[in-house]
């Protein structure tokens, strides 16, 4: 049944972008430690590598526990497959060669599908140019320490 309104924000990311408040957000919210999640075994070798490559950046920021290791392998598989279509498409070209005539790439449907995954866990994970605008981040030096950052 739908709840009305938007999704709620995670409260890390309210504290990020500075608009955390006690009395909207409370203090009884579910938190999680935040601990670097290993990578899913279900995630493939491709996917994997994106893995590596964000979630580090992610963990920084404290935005990726283990309750978020799913969700995150969701978003890695879908960058993975997004890549994996859009060179197919690219080097096939966008139209083939049906029975009748030139008609759009049959991959267009899936590079739509992950598409939208993308767009949603980029959302979810606070990965967009947007959402890093709205973030109160710290500023990093290469002698910051990060544990530090998180308490």
């Amino acid at each position: 049944m739908p709840s009305g309104g938007h999704n709620a924000k995670p409260i890390a990311l309210h504290q990020l972008h500075g608009t955390y408040r006690k009395d909207r957000h409370g203090t009884n919210a579910v938190r999680a430690r935040p601990v670097s999640p290993r990578c899913p075994s279900w995630v493939d070798a491709e996917a994997g590598k994106h893995w590596k490559r964000l979630a580090p950046e992610l963990d920084k920021l404290g935005l990726l526990t283990e309750l978020d290791a799913a969700a995150f392998g969701i978003l890695c598989c879908a960058l993975a497959d997004y890549i994996i279509i859009r060179e197919r498409i690219d080097s096939d070209g966008m139209a083939i060669e049906g029975s009748r005539g030139p008609r759009k790439h049959p991959l267009y449907p899936a590079l739509h599908a992950a598409e939208e995954c993308l767009r949603w866990g980029f959302r979810e994970f606070g990965m967009t140019p947007m959402a890093r605008s709205r973030m109160n981040l710290p500023q990093v030096t290469p002698d910051t320490d990060f544990e530090s950052l998180l308490d």
